[in-house]
């Protein structure tokens, strides 16, 4: 593929070459052709730019669900930790009042 993009470079280069020398403008198949060689290589670039640009968009919905996934986790840690301090201040308030004299818990 680059050999054959490089061939077609040497080419309008020498037809567009040959043509300054002749004084004459270049035709209309020798502008077409200068114009392939570019509309190649843009295309090219076109279509790497879209792989990169699909790639993107795949990585940025995983990247989404870990989102959404790191939330859920965050909001069942948040209610563990809720009911954890209940049961703890539940405990501490039963300890209290079955053990009035034991002041180790203030």
């Amino acid at each position: 593929m680059k050999r054959s993009c490089g061939i077609r470079v040497c080419l309008v280069v020498s037809v567009m070459f040959a043509a300054g020398c002749a004084s004459k403008p270049p035709t209309l198949g020798e502008k077409m052709l200068a114009h392939g060689v570019s509309a190649q290589e843009l295309a090219k670039m076109w279509t790497e730019g879209n792989e990169l640009f699909i790639e993107g968009e795949q990585l940025k919905k995983e990247g989404l669900k870990l989102i959404e996934k790191g939330q859920i986790k965050v909001e069942e840690a948040d209610e563990m930790m809720a009911e954890g301090k209940r049961m703890m201040n539940k405990s501490e308030k039963t300890f209290a009042e079955k053990y009035p004299d034991d002041h180790s818990l203030k």
